[in-house]
């Protein structure tokens, strides 16, 4: 058990550096971008297209908040 213990924190360890980095939200930000110009003009239902803004102003905030969190642990 303590073995996969271990190897669990190696794996959260690497993820934190991961979605903590610059170069991952600007990644997330081009998808999200991408995301919005393929769906946002193309679809007349103003529910679904103000969900995906939502959807994508969250999941962006998850990566900026990963980075404040890697600054103040550090």
């Amino acid at each position: 058990m303590l073995i996969i213990e271990k190897e669990f924190e190696k794996v959260t360890a690497l993820a934190t550096k991961v979605l903590g980095h610059t170069i991952t939200f600007v990644l997330a930000l081009c998808l999200v971008l991408y995301w919005w110009a393929s769906n946002l003009f193309c679809s007349n239902d103003w529910h679904q297209n103000i969900g995906d803004i939502i959807f994508g102003i969250t999941f962006l905030s998850l990566f900026i908040i990963q980075k404040s969190f890697n600054r103040y642990s550090a």
